[in-house]
């Protein structure tokens, strides 16, 4: 097995972020920090506190930090999008205030429909 050491403190950022995972997931990941806390910590050629870490784990971490990458951008395409809708929604509103309220309402519909099949779709 290839010799691969992980800095202690990159392990920790990697896991200790806020993107929902599922439960296997959870469990590999907590199995992971138990058996980090009875690892044996060396000084790496660098003086960093490392561990080693077999390649699995190591392209397990890769893996879940790929997955973190694209749910960020689908994070921000669904902000961009709700962003639309609300716009769209406030014109509709200052529409309705300005003039024929059933139509505004009409329109609100339609726009809250769209976004909903788009969420369906998306």
């Amino acid at each position: 097995m290839e010799d691969i050491s992980l800095n202690f403190m990159e392990l920790e950022d990697i896991n200790g972020g806020e993107i929902q995972m599922s439960n296997v997931d959870k469990d590999w990941v907590k199995d992971k920090k138990e058996q980090l806390k009875s690892a044996t910590v060396f000084v790496n050629e660098n003086g960093n506190e490392a561990v080693e870490v077999s390649v699995s784990v190591l392209n397990k971490l890769f893996e879940q930090a790929e997955r973190s990458e694209v749910l960020a951008e689908q994070y921000d395409i669904t902000l961009e999008e709700n962003k639309v809708y609300r716009e769209a929604i406030e014109r509709a509103l200052q529409e309705g205030v300005k003039g024929d309220c059933d139509a505004a309402i009409n329109r609100i519909y339609g726009i809250l429909g769209k976004s909903l099949e788009d969420g369906y779709n998306g």
